[in-house]
């Protein structure tokens, strides 16, 4: 999604006759996105951490499930659409979904004919088991980099007061875990 976003900003500034080609480049290689969208927390034993918490919809979540391979995905909250079939595509790269909030039934009904899931009490629980299932996969194929990403594609309403809230505790959860 961001060499979309690079794409239009370049057309916009060529546009505007703003031709500082260096200070282009500058700027696209100091740029660390947003928080919350794709958010690499750290790395674990060459496991990469994502805070995607700012994707409340599925066509977010879609733009995360495509730029990762070996994906442990936390999913679920408030739903906004309850059909996952425009995720369906990515289901080959994702090794396990850890599901919670109001949704973690509804797709757990939907994914089990697909994916390995677990039901989860609530983000530290998914976090943890993620982290866990991430560990054994690094150990059985030592030269795999998964990614644990919590790419939620429903609201926060549930159980948080907006997305950053849910995020940042996503974050402090990470920042928890042993090395």
């Amino acid at each position: 999604h961001n060499y979309q976003n690079i794409a239009a900003v370049y057309a916009v500034l060529t546009k505007i006759g703003y031709l500082n080609w260096r200070k282009i480049e500058e700027s696209i290689k100091s740029f660390n996105g947003l928080p919350h969208r794709l958010q690499k927390i750290r790395e674990i034993n060459k496991i990469s951490y994502v805070n995607d918490s700012k994707a409340t919809n599925l066509d977010s979540t879609d733009k995360a499930l495509s730029s990762y391979k070996k994906i442990f995905w936390i999913l679920g909250g408030r739903a906004k659409e309850k059909n996952l079939n425009i995720l369906k595509k990515h289901f080959f790269k994702i090794e396990h979904v850890s599901l919670l909030g109001e949704t973690k039934n509804i797709y757990k009904n939907y994914l089990k004919k697909y994916l390995k899931c677990t039901v989860n009490k609530n983000l530290k629980e998914a976090v943890l088991l993620s982290h866990h299932l991430a560990e054994t996969y690094v150990t059985k194929n030592k030269s795999s980099k998964p990614v644990v990403l919590f790419s939620p594609a429903c609201s926060s309403l549930d159980e948080w007061k907006n997305f950053e809230e849910r995020g940042n505790t996503f974050i402090k959860l990470v920042k928890k875990l042993n090395n």
